[in-house]
């Protein structure tokens, strides 16, 4: 009898880990959300989209889109799984497209609850704030195009590759809000002929939209943060001791630069915070449109690049602090080498690091001007 009852309780042990016939859904009756997308039209309504694949060879169209209105994320589900064609899967979600009229709101953030509570809920999806109407992304269907998912989820991450923009996934966007020792930044998108990346969007300490940077700006504040994976490139650099001649803009050159590396060493004195931002700074030529011996006057050519390079850096700075920002994660600093003063001010830190003063110092060394002298 105990034999029987062990052999029974065996039994139902290895069926209980088997995966069951009868729960399976087919592909083709799913309906697997892989682009979601949030605004607020003229009247201040929320709307809420979807793009799916369609798993069907008869199908015309390969994606289907819907939008609803509604007063939450959640609220919308009704709605969505009302129109889907099959079973709604939420966990697979690869970019967030957030229109900028929602981060001109005040408390924004919590619409964003139910993904968060969602345990299903794909914590590397790409949040990306869209200047301009989401519906114009979401309904834009290239015909030279991958699908509008992949084409979306490649353009944010080929940009991040290149050091153009961030790529602040929905778990890292959380966590740049709750931390006060920095402020937000995520990828800036707009639609024109078709989707186009513009660089990086900055909240500020209330989680509001704030100001922009172009790609050039991305890629410096991404060498402050030494975010730097691959080549990145600085083009249009102009060289003050050429003359600009004609349409062609002879005193330009390009650099590329790769494996930079930025210290930061934080101070207190005088009832102020002081930061020096020393970046190493390795570069190749890829571009000269002026007459120069590179070999001979290396030197002359790395002070060149140096102070062109602290210019850019300065007026980085210039602008954050102007803007009342610290999308670098200054305060992280402050807070880990000045701790006692960054505890008095970590309420208001973007305020007192308005008023710090900041330094960056560029040690540029040459290390290929390409195969011509």
């Amino acid at each position: 009898m105990k034999h029987c009852f062990f052999k029974w309780v065996s039994l139902i042990a290895v069926i209980s880990l088997l995966s069951g016939c009868q729960l399976e859904v087919p592909l083709e009756d799913r309906s697997i959300t892989l682009v979601l997308g949030l605004d607020l039209d003229e009247e201040d309504q929320l709307h809420v989209y979807e793009v799916s694949p369609v798993f069907s060879e008869i199908a015309p169209n390969k994606l289907e889109k819907e939008s609803v209105k509604a007063t939450t994320i959640r609220d919308s589900r009704k709605d969505l799984d009302a129109k889907s064609f099959g079973e709604v899967i939420g966990s697979k979600v690869q970019v967030l497209l957030i229109g900028k009229k929602i981060f001109e709101q005040k408390n924004w953030f919590p619409i964003l609850d139910t993904l968060y509570r969602n345990p299903q809920f794909a914590t590397n999806t790409r949040v990306v704030l869209v200047d301009g109407p989401v519906s114009d992304i979401i309904y834009y269907e290239p015909e030279d195009k991958p699908l509008l998912p992949l084409y979306l989820r490649n353009l944010v991450d080929k940009n991040r590759h290149r050091g153009r923009t961030v790529q602040t996934t929905i778990s890292e966007l959380r966590r740049q809000i709750v931390e006060k020792g920095m402020t937000p930044s995520l990828s800036k998108m707009n639609m024109k002929k078709e989707p186009e990346l513009e660089g990086i969007a900055l909240l500020d300490e209330k989680n509001m939209y704030a100001a922009s940077l172009d790609q050039i700006e991305a890629s410096l504040l991404l060498v402050l943060q030494n975010r730097i994976n691959a080549e990145v490139t600085f083009s249009g650099i102009s060289n003050p001791n050429e003359e600009e001649d004609g349409m062609f803009h002879r005193d330009k050159f390009s650099i590329t630069v790769r494996k930079t590396k930025t210290k930061i060493k934080t101070n207190y004195s005088n009832g102020q915070f002081h930061f020096d931002l020393r970046v190493k700074l390795p570069f190749s030529v890829i571009e000269r449109l002026f007459p120069y011996d590179l070999e001979k006057n290396k030197e002359a050519f790395e002070n060149i690049v140096k102070e062109q390079m602290e210019k850019k850096f300065n007026e980085l700075i210039g602008k954050i602090q102007k803007n009342n920002l610290d999308p670098i994660g200054l305060g992280l600093y402050a807070r880990a080498f000045q701790y006692k003063e960054y505890k008095k001010v970590e309420d208001h830190w973007a305020d007192v690091l308005a008023e710090a003063k900041i330094n960056v110092t560029v040690d540029a060394e040459l290390v290929a001007r390409g195969a011509i002298k």
